[in-house]
Formats: structure tokens, sequence, C-alpha cells
């Protein structure tokens, strides 16, 4: 059976104008998408939609995006689906309080596009690697042969520490925390 090449993403962002031109984005790259404006929709969305990709907005009202990532993480049946934190706020103290959450990756807006494109790849190849099961598919390696850094992984099969980021880098949170 021939891999297909497109994902089933939920996009999640309360922000209606800014989720309409990303879900039009997507589209046009041939992934199915599903919008979302709250936490509620969202996880009531996953089992109907049934997602490969939840892109995460991080400042929602109600039910924050961090919040979101746990209840996906909590429930097993979602172990499969990557969550990709797509945030106003960048730095390493909110890359990690996303990648505590559960989601993989944490793209600062406006999302680089070339970036969260080779992110979407990883997860294809990572889907095409495995069978029906969620088991390994006989691919040992991660099959990107990329020497740019995107995508690529530590050599065990997992993404790099790079590679789970989004890789935006600001002047760090510990620079702006001091004060004179």
């Amino acid at each position: 059976m021939k891999p297909h090449s497109f994902l089933r993403i939920l996009l999640v962002d309360d922000e209606p104008e800014g989720a309409r031109l990303l879900a039009l984005l997507l589209k046009h790259r041939g992934h199915a998408v599903e919008v979302a404006h709250d936490g509620a929709s969202c996880l009531a969305a996953l089992e109907a939609f049934q997602p490969e990709v939840v892109l995460l907005d991080l400042a929602m009202p109600l039910v924050s995006g961090y919040e979101v990532a746990r209840k996906i993480r909590e429930q097993s049946e979602f172990d499969h689906v990557a969550i990709f934190a797509v945030s106003g706020y960048g730095g390493i103290k909110y890359e990690a309080r996303s990648i505590y959450s559960g989601c993989e990756r944490h793209f600062v807006k406006p999302v680089d596009l070339p970036e969260l494109d080779a992110a979407l790849a990883e997860v294809l190849r990572r889907r095409n690697r495995l069978d029906g099961d969620g088991r390994p598919n006989g691919a040992s390696s991660d099959g990107d042969g990329r020497s740019d850094g995107v995508g690529t992984s530590d050599g065990d099969g997992t993404p790099s520490a790079a590679g789970r980021r989004g890789g935006r880098r600001s002047q760090e949170d510990p620079v702006r925390e001091q004060r004179p």
C-alpha cells in the first residue's frame, strides 16, 4: 500500500482570522484541516476528526493550550498525535513549559512556514514508517538525509533537541529577567 502524503491536522486558535489563514495555507499544501477555537472544542474534535497533528495555540481563554496538551497526553488513544505549540510567546521558558505539557515542538507566531513544513514532513515520515498498529515498519533510520539540522535526529530515530523545538531562539528570558 502506498503511503499518503497528507496529514489530518487539527488547528486550535482563539484568533479566527489567524486560524483561517493558517488553515488555508495547510489545505493548499494538501493537508486535511479542521479548526477549533477553544480548548473544549479541540478535545471534542479529537474523537470525531482523529488528527495526526494538533497545532495548538497556548494562550486561549478558559482552558489554556498547556492544559489541553496535558489532557490529550492523558488519553492513551492519542499517543500517536503530534502536538505542536503555536504561540506568540517565545524563549526558553515558554518552550520548556510547552514541552513539559506534552508538545513536541514550539513555534513562535508568525509561524515560519519552512520550519512548520519540515516538522510536518517528519511526522509524515514517522507515520509512513509505522504499520497500522503503530509499530516500526522495518525502517531503521530517520530517512531524512538532510544536513541542515531541520528534522534531523540524534541517531536513534528521535528528533534532536533542535528538531523538537520550533528552532526559533531569542535572547532568552534570563537576560530579560536580570534587574539593574
